[in-house]
């Protein structure tokens, strides 16, 4: 009933286990999709293979993991598939459901998170597990909904330009889709009625068990503004410890970090309830409140009110996880800048109060990576308080640095960690950031001459014949009192660092060719070492995937693991011009010299006649014309050609400046051999070239340029027009001379207003009416007429000569009037009244009956009046189903409980009373039945209660009741037989 899914470890090379168990709930079924991280390609491989299909994804998860010239296709998907696409926000499961099974699992729903990647799964097919996994893909598409596409190209838009500078300076995320879908709040398992434990209190725990002896008391906060205090660490046990003096006692981790016990004779606290979630309430009033800003006594107060039980500590720590800036959270990765402290009070986070509330901690902390050292352990620290920082709030930020990484603890005291990574929030501590930037640049300047470990490490022979002669550098370390560098510093330093690398891999190239006796990883760890850049930043440098960064050399691993290929990528290459270094190494070597401009094509001579001429390559297959078709785009959205060639040679002249072969051209554009699929066709009234969008299915690269770069630009050009600017352009041509034909045309608009005639005799009711204009053109585009032709003839856009029909607005909302004078000048529409009216027909009250037939047309039929007048015609006993003939008969009870009423002159107050429960009783009857048939039948009579002395009820008509009484055939002549009248609301 369960299989598990996984690469065999001795066959990794066989079919993918995920993908067949996939293709078995897929094929031929119903088919239910989630997954944040998908493929266009399987995706494609999946819908093409199922029935039908929904997918629930996280659509910015989606387009923030897709590159930027495939996110155009998404949107396309997204558009072309409209309502089977639900975006549901921070959704992670990766699920493929139907009748026949269910698959989840580690994957990602990609060409390689099902063939590429390590990955483990499970295929369920015991029906009641399946029916559950299907019920909860059910449960979240009712309450999500489709991406909004305007909402979808802004955050492509927003993506696109997210720079790799912003992104390492400043926390920035793209702007989160809408959706209606509720956030997963998940708590830990409470085990034994028991909050789990961290590994720092379980520490604490037994620190406290093994010693005997009772913590001393902390020593009182300094009086001055500025003191020295000292993080050590005490033997044998490891303890930190902030002496902000000679005679200051000892504390331990446990101690500094761990809550103070509760008081002696306290009572315990009382469980809170199970429906109460503490961090969705904080998370609420936040939202609330955030603007305004409040205190901690409000909040508390607050969740007080909602849970007795909650505790000031409780409340005290689930806030922090919104205020990143308190010391106590400054290096956990669950928090956010959301609010700032100041003031005694909780604000709403801002560029400049966050700089304000980060700047003391900045400087302490840079102060605190100064007197550490990389290589060599510092028994203790030495800090110097700033201002409005205490000892207790140092050693918590320093405990937070062991806990996220950035300093080990060893025996002979504490170091900081090379391998710590600075998240985009961290690198808002802009002192702090730079300081261990230099510290790790300094380092790496201290050990490149000579021979050392990491060289050795790289696996090269004799180091010195690669080593690269690094100048210089004075970096001095700023004291707390200097001025943050300036960001174009920063990027400065950052293009330093990437020519460290380079430089080494140009020397590399250079002296052990394209293919290098190394291991990727040992590359790797000694560029870091010798660059102070972070892994990630090497590995993407090395792979080209830097964003928004060309590099001139590339590393990949060959199918030997024990070498590298250093591939070069210099030719035309912006960013060479910020690499000294590296520009030196290429100088130095003719190998790299020559790799700076591509090799120029040696001429091929057919004979000594034609000696100097190249050999012009015919175009044979259709990858070929893709390649030409690509380039001549390419031209076109590049130089964007003005000129308007009249002939076809006029054309070729003017495409000759793209490169392809002249020959080549005339093959593609007007070769009517059909061997080629033409893309363009050349229009010679507008002497233009049109894109012939269905040809583009046969050249793949050229509409991949088109759809990603192209049509994504707003500099586009008339001769690559996309889709949409196609259609709207035709659909603009055709409204205008349709609108021309109508103007000037007679019959044009006979047979027009005729359409209209036939579609309101047959499909509009006689009491139908329309709350809005709009409304009622939305009733008539279901005739064969465009909007905009209904439009103008009805005199909404425009006013036609001879005008037939006009919008009119009565009291129950707007209708057609028909101009009886203005009937007599079209004759197909003359005609067609005619012939309903001699036909015996009851004629539509909208349209107008000929002069001379006056006397033959029927009398038309209108809503029952509240007077009590006998009609001719009533709606048939008709009723869609039971609910609605229970609320017919119910409302013609009601009508005779109102109509019969005892007279408030007579009859006893009990009699009053009864009468009042009956009415209401009878209403509450007639609402219950609405409410089970859907709200699908719309009401006529309502009831009022008047408060008073003497209270009384009253039955009241909507001012909607003549468009809707039709509906109840039995009030409807029920009223007409009595002589009620009701009061209008």
């Amino acid at each position: 009933m369960q299989r598990l899914l996984y690469h065999a470890p001795d066959n990794p090379n066989q079919d993918s286990p995920f993908d067949r168990a996939i293709v078995q709930v897929v094929q031929g079924q119903n088919v239910s999709i989630v997954s944040p991280y998908i493929g266009l390609h399987y995706l494609h491989r999946l819908i093409g293979l199922s029935d039908s299909w929904r997918l629930i994804s996280d659509v910015l998860e989606w387009l923030s993991a897709t590159p930027a010239k495939e996110r155009g296709a998404v949107y396309e998907f997204l558009r072309e598939h409209d309502g089977s696409v639900h975006h549901y926000p921070a959704i992670h499961a990766k699920t493929v459901v139907s009748r026949v099974g269910a698959y989840t699992g580690s994957a990602n729903l990609t060409d390689a998170g099902v063939l590429r990647r390590t990955e483990f799964g499970v295929l369920l097919t015991d029906p009641e597990q399946v029916g559950e996994v299907q019920h909860w893909f059910d449960s979240i598409w009712s309450q999500t909904s489709p991406p909004p596409l305007q909402s979808v190209q802004d955050l492509i838009a927003e993506l696109n330009q997210i720079s790799h500078v912003a992104a390492d300076f400043a926390d920035l995320k793209a702007t989160q889709l809408e959706s209606g879908a509720r956030r997963v709040r998940a708590k830990l398992v409470k085990i034994l009625g028991h909050e789990p434990l961290t590994v720092i209190e379980r520490v604490a725990q037994s620190i406290g068990s093994e010693s005997t002896a009772p913590a001393p008391a902390p020593a009182p906060a300094p009086a001055t503004a500025t003191a020295t205090a000292t993080v050590a660490v005490a033997t044998p046990k490891p303890a930190v410890s902030v002496v902000p003096s000679p005679s200051t006692q000892l504390h331990s981790k446990a101690q500094l970090l761990s809550p103070s016990p509760p008081a002696l004779g306290a009572p315990p606290a009382q469980p809170q309830s199970a429906s109460f979630d503490l961090d969705a309430e904080i998370d609420a009033y936040v939202g609330r409140h955030a603007a305004q800003g409040f205190t901690f006594a409000q909040l508390h107060q607050s969740m007080r009110s909602k849970s007795p039980a909650v505790t000031f500590r409780e409340t005290y720590f689930a806030i922090l996880d919104a205020c990143a800036s308190h010391p106590r959270t400054l290096f956990s990765a669950d928090a956010m800048h959301r609010l700032v402290y100041r003031d005694g009070r909780f604000a709403q986070s801002s560029k400049e109060l966050l700089s304000e509330a980060l700047k003391p901690l900045d400087g302490m902390l840079a102060e605190i990576i100064n007197s550490l050292s990389f290589d060599e352990p510092s028994p203790g620290i030495n800090v110097t308080a700033a201002q409005g920082i205490s000892i207790g709030k140092q050693a918590t930020v320093l405990e937070g640095m062991l806990q996220a990484g950035f300093v080990l603890e060893v025996d002979e005291g504490f170091l900081l960690a090379r391998s710590a990574q600075w998240s985009p929030r961290l690198r808002l501590l802009e002192r702090s950031h730079i300081r261990w930037t230099n510290r790790i640049t300094q380092r790496s300047l201290s050990r490149a001459p000579g021979p050392n470990p990491e060289e050795a490490s790289l696996g090269i022979s004799n180091p010195s014949e690669v080593s690269t002669q690094l100048p210089v550098v004075e970096h001095v370390v700023e004291s707390m009192e200097d001025d943050i560098e300036p960001p174009e510093v920063l990027i400065e330093r950052r293009d330093h660092q990437k020519d460290m690398v380079f430089s080494y891999l140009a020397k590399l190239r250079h002296s052990a060719g394209e293919k290098t006796n190394v291991q990727m990883h040992l590359l790797i760890h000694g560029l870091v070492g010798r660059s102070g850049l972070s892994v990630e930043d090497v590995t993407r440098l090395l792979r080209g995937t830097y964003p928004m960064y060309r590099s001139p050399f590339l590393a990949m691993v060959t199918s030997n693991v024990l070498t590298v290929d250093i591939v070069a990528d210099l030719d035309g290459n912006p960013h060479l011009q910020n690499l000294p270094l590296t520009r030196r190494e290429i100088e130095n070597s003719p190998i790299l010299r020559g790799l700076l401009s591509p090799a120029r094509p040696a001429d091929i001579t057919i004979s000594k006649a034609k000696s100097g001429k190249a050999v012009r390559v015919p175009v044979t297959s259709v990858s070929e014309a893709d390649e030409a078709y690509l380039q001549i785009v390419r031209w076109i959205f590049t130089a964007k050609p003005t000129a308007k060639p009249s002939t076809d040679k006029q054309l070729l002249r003017t495409l000759d400046a793209s490169g392809v072969y002249r020959d080549n051209l005339r093959r593609l554009l007007f070769e009517r051999s059909g061997r080629f699929p033409k893309l363009f066709m050349y229009q010679s009234k507008s002497k233009s070239l049109r894109l012939l969008h269905p040809i583009l299915n046969h050249y793949p690269n050229t509409h991949s340029f088109l759809r990603g770069v192209v049509w994504q630009s707003s500099t586009g050009h008339p001769w690559l027009e996309s889709p949409e600017q196609m259609r709207a352009a035709l659909t603009t041509d055709a409204r205008t001379n349709a609108l021309s034909a109508l103007r000037r045309r007679l019959s044009k608009r006979d047979t027009a207003y005729c359409t209209l005639l036939r579609f309101i005799t047959t499909r509009v009711s006689k009491l139908d009416r329309f709350t809005t204009r709009d409304e009622l053109v939305k009733k008539l585009s279901q005739s064969k007429l465009e909007r905009f032709v209904i439009e103008y003839l009805l005199g909404i856009d425009g006013e036609p000569p001879q005008q037939l029909m006009r919008v009119r607005k009565g009291v129950n909302g707007f209708y057609i009037e028909t101009d009886a004078k203005a009937l007599a000048s079209y004759a197909i529409c003359r005609m067609f009244v005619e012939r309903e009216v001699q036909q015996g027909a009851q004629l539509h009250p909208w349209l107008a009956v000929p002069a001379g037939l006056q006397g033959l047309a029927p009398p038309i039929s209108f809503t029952p009046s509240l007077t009590g007048a006998a009609q001719t015609q009533f709606a048939p006993l008709q009723w869609e189903d039971k609910y609605h003939l229970a609320i017919d008969m119910l409302y013609v009870e009601f009508a005779k409980l109102f109509n019969e009423r005892p007279s408030a002159g007579f009859g006893s107050s009990a009699l009053q009373t009864q009468f009042r429960e009956a009415a209401v009783a009878k209403y509450l009857k007639i609402c219950e039945h609405r409410k089970h048939s859907g709200n699908k039948h719309e009401p006529v009579l309502s009831l009022e209660i008047h408060d008073g002395e003497q209270p009384k009820v009253e039955v009241v008509i909507y001012r909607g009741f003549r468009g809707y009484i039709h509906h109840y055939p039995k009030l409807e002549r029920y009223l007409a037989q009595t002589a009620m009248k009701l009061r209008e609301v």
